[in-house]
């Protein structure tokens, strides 16, 4: 599994191409984490608090790409560094509450089978 501690949730603006690239690059390493996940197991913490953590910045993060794609709009380049680090973002947000959701249940069915 990545290191959790690899990962980086910054706060940013998008103002130039090396901003995009430098971005997509965040959310390259974030992909490489989630695609790492074992699912179908209770989460480690430190893997817990790592999804949890990711649910709450990208509302910021999309917020932020779509700001920066607006100002990007006659730069095709960067434009499309911003619209794949958006990819990323919309294939990954979905399935973070669904991972930890799962999680959550099978911790709570090993309490009840542990607690019986």
């Amino acid at each position: 599994m990545t290191n959790s501690d690899s990962l980086e949730f910054p706060d940013f603006e998008v103002e130039s191409l090396d901003d995009a690239e430098k971005i997509l690059a965040i959310f390259k390493n974030i992909e490489d984490y989630f695609d790492n996940i074992e699912t179908g197991e209770v989460l480690p913490t430190t893997t817990y608090e790592t999804l949890t953590k990711a649910l709450d910045w990208f509302p910021y993060a999309l917020g932020r790409l779509e700001e920066g794609k607006d100002k990007f709009i006659d730069d095709t380049e960067t434009k499309d560094k911003i619209q794949d680090a958006l990819d990323i973002l919309n294939t990954i947000h979905p399935t973070i509450e669904t991972i930890i959701n799962d999680s959550d249940e099978l911790k709570e069915r090993e309490g009840q089978v542990n607690g019986s």
